[in-house]
């Protein structure tokens, strides 16, 4: 921030050296110049981040739009089951992230993959998933119609398909791999490990509660939320392209 001062220390024609501000400038007494002050933002950088990566993954997860295959497991017995499922489903949500938010980076350097190629491809893929959302349709990207009749004859759909990759699929794991890129302190390392983790939690209260959301939402309460998470995912995603885009020609950025 820019503020004009005038300094009165010292006797006239004596130097009077600034404090508290990033240069180390001196003035004259009546002098007035401009002094610029840089206040220590981390911490609201940090919230900032924290934010923008829990709404981010919250959109991508949509454990809302993932109730229904939830609540197909069954009755009766099976019933018993489900608190298992959401335990198993949370910690393999957790532990995907965490992993691609550790390696992520390290196995597209392996492929010879730049991070402005992975943007624009992980903002497309993003895209397609949220077009289908704002249809409150199950994206292909994220669960197909094979990969639906294969979960039927499973005993346990916990970690397959349920929180991979219906939850954790390509999606999230396109956004978790671009967030880890944009921390650049550990301060925000957290910030995105907690985002992480608060998602699952997420995850397992809604699985836990799946069927009192179920009777409260109904189909169409789900698919509404499923539709503006969809809204949600399609900015970040479009904002992910021109992020790369503006990597690969930084003349894009260039302003008149």
């Amino acid at each position: 921030m820019a503020v004009y001062i005038r300094i009165n220390a010292g006797k006239a024609g004596v130097p009077a050296c600034t404090v508290n501000t990033s240069e180390d400038a001196c003035f004259t007494r009546g002098e007035m110049r401009i002094v610029h002050f840089h206040f220590r933002t981390e911490k609201n950088m940090e919230w900032n981040y924290f934010v923008k990566c829990f709404m981010s993954l919250l959109a991508i997860l949509n454990p809302i739009g993932a109730l229904p295959i939830y609540l197909s497991i069954g009755s009766g017995s099976e019933w018993e089951n489900r608190r298992r499922i959401s335990i198993v489903t949370t910690l393999t949500v957790f532990l995907t992230l965490m992993a691609f938010m550790l390696f992520g980076e390290s196995i597209l350097s392996f492929f010879g993959i730049g991070i402005p190629a992975f943007r624009i491809g992980g903002g497309i893929l993003i895209i397609m998933i949220a077009v289908s959302m704002l249809q409150g349709k199950m994206s292909p990207a994220k669960h197909t119609p094979e990969e639906t009749e294969a979960m039927l004859e499973k005993q346990s759909i916990a970690v397959v398909p349920l929180a991979v990759p219906i939850l954790a699929g390509p999606g999230a794991i396109s956004t978790v791999i671009l967030l880890t890129h944009q921390a650049n302190s550990w301060l925000l390392w957290i910030a995105l490990s907690s985002a992480i983790v608060a998602n699952s939690l997420l995850v397992y209260l809604v699985f836990f509660l799946a069927g009192r959301l179920n009777l409260f939402l109904g189909i169409s309460g789900i698919k509404i939320v499923t539709r503006i998470m969809g809204m949600i995912l399609m900015a970040i995603a479009v904002q992910f392209i021109l992020d790369g885009l503006a990597q690969v020609y930084p003349i894009l950025t260039t302003t008149q």
